[in-house]
């Protein structure tokens, strides 16, 4: 199948949704009691099984799906039938 995005693209997508909020949370003030607040037991856990299985079974599979149709549906609406892009990536290797 064709790429669906440049590495220049996701690039410019990358640097532009992280640059802003890292700039935002530089400029936040500092919380004046951060030191006195105990550190977190080591018993307890920063991520619960629970946690890991919905973000990799029920979040993770519903946005592969969801960019894979809109990824199909790019090419559906240029009249592009989705089976004839299988294996098209290599030809333009040629």
């Amino acid at each position: 199948m064709p790429v669906g995005i440049t590495s220049l693209q996701i690039l410019c997508i990358d640097l532009g949704t992280e640059i802003p909020p890292g700039i935002a949370m530089s400029k936040e003030p500092a919380e004046s009691d951060i030191m006195q607040t105990p550190p977190r037991p080591r018993t307890k856990v920063l991520v619960s099984n629970t946690l890991l299985a919905y973000s990799y079974t029920y979040a993770g599979i519903l946005q592969t799906l969801g960019c894979f149709l809109a990824y199909c549906c790019v090419f559906w609406s240029h009249n592009i039938n989705i089976a004839d892009l299988w294996m098209s990536a290599i030809d333009s290797w040629q």
